[in-house]
């Protein structure tokens, strides 16, 4: 039985993307490990690449909330 591996991508911010054995990839909050449904679609099941620039886009959308004054970084037009 082969192991279970899984390699994780990490942003500077609250989002992080991961992929496991089954080269599926999930972008998920780093603090609460709960997948990213942004507009209500989880963020699962995805390539590497719809994943990367899910990650980062999500990291840019948290940046930008978080200097309007929103004390958590959750977008406040995205379900994260």
């Amino acid at each position: 039985m082969k192991a279970a591996h899984r390699v994780t991508l990490q942003a500077t911010n609250n989002m992080a993307a991961a992929g496991g054995i089954d080269r599926s990839w999930t972008v998920y909050h780093v603090f609460t490990g709960v997948p990213a449904s942004p507009n209500g679609q989880d963020m699962t099941g995805l390539s590497r690449s719809v994943a990367t620039d899910g990650m980062l886009c999500l990291n840019r959308l948290n940046e930008e909330c978080g200097r309007d004054g929103v004390s958590d970084g959750t977008p406040a037009d995205h379900t994260v």
